[in-house]
């Protein structure tokens, strides 16, 4: 029966938790590995003699041999409602814990139960049935470990009329550590519910794993031990009891909490299934069910009216995620999430619960929820209202509560009923991510950029018959000046709305980066440049261009060899391509070899579409980039390209004798001056040339790029514009 798996018997008795992954595995009971069985049927005793366990690996123990612990009962029976736990020996290491299975086999070889778990569940923690009714459902992380004792979800709650003083309110999850010193850190709140004062004297908690807290003047500061009056609770009066750094700790996924009086007799036990981050949870309906969140913590006071079961309206759901942001850019940095109402009437949002998948929830309350208006926290909106068709942003207090890889989300009505699951493999720094809500198994993927409090961005329609093209780039900024550029340019007869679409940067392995673009718009014709740094640009080559960290969610850096450049449409077709420098010649959306790069100075060179005026060829093929390269600087003359064949060229000036007629046709400058020039060595030429930018003449000098002239009084950069 090695390696058993497949059930072909059944039995009252089953697995019922098993330590996997314990503080010490090759240590003995309670250190190590250990099995619990329990029976739950309603016959009769059942003897476990001959009966064994297998695991994956075929390792077998026999399960009388090694009863280590139990709730009741002796010997190999195991009576109705009993638990037992078998030990592994230390030596065998017996359970995988990134991944095994288990099975239970009868006195007969029969196999009644096979148990499976695909990853680590951490270091000492058990793994239990989701539902204990039905074994063959998934198994789950234990909130904790409860050897030879019912497990967490199989508990409930429980009183002793005879008692006036409850339970009544208990913070489980606060900020900071469970064991701060008061006043913060768990607490308990307890009331006189009769109507005769009673005293607490010698009572305590106890929590699930039996840990106690007795109540004395570190557990209740200000108490005045010596004092019998000070024990007395009047009718309706509470007492709020404190951790206070003991040893007692509330588990934040749920536990179990005993109220025990003088004689040890538990009076009142409350269990609950999750801990809100600094929340309460206080009693739902009935004593023996599960406590519920409260809307707000009250420690010594009447617990906040609410009513329970939930019964409004649960068309709530998350809209947007954002798992991490540090940079400062956005109006709201760190972590947060959107709820959107789609229903038609408000919804009270109190007390819905958000919960990842390390057993922490938020319970939606006043510190946690920021509405917004016109893109600005809106402080006067009352935060349980949540409008319809309105979105409210969640932010938790703790940073770590989303995590930026692998995470699972859950949202949860007042009743705990999962409303919403939302999966993420992975997330970028302050990239926001959206998906379908009715989905609950695909990974979101990133919203065309953040929108808190507001709805998510939908992509325009594109028609593809008007061309959307690049038209020019410079890869390589000026040193130090961070003005690489590329231009889009509407090349058809139609309004463009560049909103939702994707700029993409391709390296040479393969692999790419994009960034998002938010609303520009281009009529027929128009053209928008995007550079790292538009100002820098502005002045070295006179170049209007807007901020691509202003007009794209994340803005790649343009290699200066072997890169790729797309332009994406919100739909996922690409508009259009450019391979340049050595780069992936088999990028989709392109045709043979890279764009060639002429024997110049990459720094400043511009490489150009066509004739970079009545020319725009669009092959797709390097063809479209090699007609004429440009210098950052110098002038791009445009005309109609035709020629008059008749006319006359007038010389104006000679090797010899010319500077008086030169200087005198300077002097003739009204608008604006375009000189390109190889070399320039005369002083008189400079002088004359910075009292034209002097007299507000827009002067454009273009030299060769190590003039000699770098001695002479007008000093000019390589394609620098001076004014």
């Amino acid at each position: 029966a090695a390696n058993a798996v497949l059930i072909n018997a059944t039995s009252e008795v089953q697995i019922n938790e098993v330590m996997v992954n314990s503080t010490a595995t090759w240590g003995g009971y309670p250190y190590g590995e250990w099995v619990e069985l329990y029976h739950a049927g309603s016959g009769s005793s059942i003897n476990l003699s001959g009966w064994k366990m297998f695991s994956g690996t075929g390792q077998s123990v026999n399960v009388t041999d090694l009863i280590v612990d139990r709730s009741s009962g002796a010997g190999s029976l195991i009576a109705v409602d009993e638990y037992i736990v078998v030990d592994f020996p230390p030596s065998t290491a017996m359970l995988v814990i990134n991944g095994d299975q288990l099975s239970l086999v009868n006195s007969q070889g029969g196999i009644t139960q096979t148990v499976e778990w695909g990853a680590n569940p951490g270091q000492n923690k058990s793994i239990i049935p989701y539902d204990p009714e039905d074994v063959t459902q998934p198994w789950i992380v234990s909130g904790w470990q409860t050897p030879a004792a019912p497990n967490p979800n199989q508990l409930t709650g429980s009183v002793n009329a005879s008692t006036d003083l409850r339970i009544s309110e208990i913070m489980g999850n606060p900020s900071g550590s469970d064991s701060n010193t008061y006043p913060e850190g768990e607490w308990v709140e307890l009331v006189n519910i009769g109507n005769d004062t009673l005293s607490f004297e010698d009572w305590r908690l106890k929590d699930g794993r039996n840990v106690s807290l007795h109540f004395n003047a570190n557990s209740i500061p200000g108490l005045d031990e010596a004092d019998p009056l000070a024990w007395e609770l009047e009718a309706g009066e509470f007492v709020v009891v404190w951790r206070n750094g003991s040893g007692m700790s509330l588990q934040n996924g749920g536990d179990l909490l005993s109220l025990v009086n003088p004689d040890g007799e538990v009076t009142h036990q409350v269990t609950w299934d999750i801990t809100p981050m600094n929340g309460t949870v206080v009693q739902g309906v009935a004593i023996e069910d599960d406590w519920v969140p409260s809307p707000h913590p009250t420690p010594g006071a009447e617990n906040p009216a609410f009513t329970q079961p939930y019964t409004g309206s649960t068309s709530v759901e998350i809209s947007e995620v954002m798992a991490q942001c540090s940079a400062g850019t956005l109006a709201l940095d760190g972590d947060w999430l959107e709820l959107h109402n789609t229903g038609l009437t408000v919804v009270n949002i109190s007390r819905w619960l958000v919960a990842n998948d390390n057993n922490e929830a938020i319970a939606i309350r006043d510190i946690f929820a920021l509405h917004f208006s016109d893109g600005a926290i809106d402080s006067a909106h009352p935060w349980w209202s949540l409008a319809a068709d309105g979105y409210v942003v969640i932010k938790p207090e703790n940073n770590g509560f989303l995590s930026n890889f692998n995470e699972q989300i859950d949202l949860l009505d007042p009743n705990l009923n999962k409303r919403q699951e939302v999966h993420w493999s992975t997330t970028e720094n302050c990239r926001s991510i959206e998906g379908d809500a009715s989905n609950w198994v695909d990974d979101w993927t990133d919203t065309m950029w953040p929108t808190p409090g507001e709805e998510n961005p939908v992509p325009q329609p594109w028609d593809g018959t008007d061309p959307v093209l690049f038209t020019r780039i410079m890869p390589g900024q000026i040193s130090g000046r961070d003005n690489e550029f590329f231009e889009i340019t509407n090349m058809g007869d139609s309004n463009v709305q560049l909103l939702g679409w994707k700029f993409v940067r391709i390296k040479s392995d393969g692999t790419s980066n994009d960034g998002t673009f938010s609303a520009i718009g281009l009529g027929p014709g128009q053209s928008v440049v995007i550079s790292q740094s538009a100002t820098n640009l502005s002045e070295d080559g006179g170049i209007d261009a807007l901020e691509g960290n202003d007009v794209l969610d994340y803005l790649p850096w343009m290699y200066d060899t072997g890169s790729s450049l797309q332009l994406v449409s919100p739909d996922g077709t690409i508009a259009d391509t450019v391979v340049y420098a050595g780069g992936l010649a088999s990028v989709e959306g392109w045709s043979g070899p890279a764009v060639s790069t002429p024997p110049a100075t990459f720094n400043g060179l511009m490489f150009m579409r066509g004739d970079g005026c009545n020319s725009m060829p669009d092959t797709n093929t390097s063809a479209d980039w090699e007609v004429r390269w440009l210098r950052l600087g110098a002038s791009l003359f445009c005309d109609s390209g035709d020629f008059s064949t008749s006319g006359s060229m007038t010389p104006m000036v000679s090797p010899d004798g010319s500077l008086d007629q030169m200087l005198n046709w300077l002097d003739a400058t009204t608008d604006s001056l375009h000189l390109h020039v190889y070399e320039l060595m005369s002083d008189d030429l400079v002088a004359k040339l910075v009292e034209l930018a002097n007299a507000d003449i827009d002067v454009t000098v273009v030299l060769e790029e190590d003039p000699p002239a770098q001695r002479a009084r007008l000093r000019i950069r390589p394609g620098r514009r001076r004014r």
